[in-house]
């Protein structure tokens, strides 16, 4: 498995402290830039790789239709997105009763207003807010992919990453950017055709023509084209990659990372004696078990599922349930070694 971000800057910058408790339907607090990829992402590997610093033998041009789809994501950026915060903004404005000259600002998203304004909103109104934030979201990993991904460190789990060459690490690393890339294009394009965002994004002055849904074919050469694009970025040294690898969720909790990878470093630096998923001989921090307690503070395990108690809910905790219910065994296995 692979998570953007170390867990130490994962869990200072998305798990901030909160202003107050959320109420039912308002999200947690937006991640800034830097751990905004901190979810979990799988990518699906061949098995056979190819060092990206010698494949490129000029510069990679997208082709028409790579180019096609990545403008039309931009119109709707442009245009349906813009209507959204627009909607949303107007509907807020009605629920709070704001006079005219006095509405909120127009950058405003639902995880800026506070506890007392976003009780008052209605249904309709967190429903814009919170497609305004998702398409925003997977709109700008679609359309920039590893622009918004090059200054993030990422972990990998799993002992199949032990023994990795920096060649292999590198590839590997590169292709997660483009699955995940890929994926963010297959959603936004779906949400685009929803009817919610018929709904929301209807009163647009130009409407992007999305044309037919891509086809398996049409997918496959959209992620060549972009695979080829980033090795070229790489070899051209436009791609920096930074990636901590741990055995197992176990040791990286441990503190016992087997390797690093640095492309503008010291480029891979292993650690052979923690090449192990499970050493009962290892202690846990103390900083690291005062970072645990402070994270988990109220959620237990209930029927193998991570359970909140209602009275310590905030934005925090609720930002902490989230992260362990969308890991599924990796977050029980956080709490199984926050608890030991």
């Amino acid at each position: 498995m692979q998570i953007n971000n170390t867990f130490s800057t994962y869990t200072t910058s998305l798990f901030q402290e909160p202003k107050a408790a959320d109420p039912a339907g308002q999200p947690a607090a937006s991640p800034g830039p830097a751990s905004v990829f901190s979810r979990g992402v799988s990518t699906d590997m061949t098995g056979v790789y190819s060092d990206p610093r010698v494949t490129s033998v000029g510069p990679a041009t997208l082709s028409r239709k790579t180019q096609d789809v990545l403008e039309k994501i931009q119109s709707l950026v442009r245009n349906e997105l813009e209507t959204i915060g627009a909607v949303f903004r107007g509907l807020a404005n009605q629920d709070l009763e704001l006079e005219p000259g006095e509405g909120l600002p127009e950058d405003t998203i639902l995880s800026d207003l506070e506890l007392e304004q976003s009780q008052k909103l209605s249904d309709d109104t967190k429903a814009a807010g919170l497609l305004q934030m998702k398409f925003s979201l997977q709109s700008s990993l679609a359309s920039q992919g590893a622009e918004m991904l090059s200054n993030a460190r990422s972990i990998l789990f799993g002992e199949q990453y032990v023994g990795m060459t920096e060649e292999e690490l590198i590839d590997h690393q590169i292709n997660a950017m483009v699955d995940m890339q890929m994926n963010a294009i297959k959603t936004t394009f779906e949400m685009a055709r929803s009817d919610e965002f018929g709904q929301f994004a209807g009163d647009a002055t130009e409407r992007t023509e999305l044309g037919e849904p891509l086809q398996e074919d049409d997918l496959a050469a959209i992620r060549a084209d972009l695979l080829a694009k980033r090795r070229d970025e790489f070899q051209r040294g436009e791609l920096r990659l930074q990636v901590d690898v741990f055995s197992s969720v176990h040791a990286a909790n441990y503190d016992k990372g087997y390797a690093t990878l640095d492309t503008a470093g010291e480029g891979l630096v292993v650690q052979p004696e923690n090449g192990v998923a499970f050493d009962a001989d290892w202690t846990m921090s103390e900083a690291r078990q005062s970072q645990f307690t402070r994270m988990f503070d109220g959620i237990t395990v209930v029927d193998g599922e991570p359970v909140l108690d209602p009275s310590k809910e905030n934005r925090f905790t609720l930002s902490v349930l989230s992260f362990l219910e969308k890991s599924g065994e990796i977050g029980l296995e956080y709490l199984r070694d926050a608890r030991a």
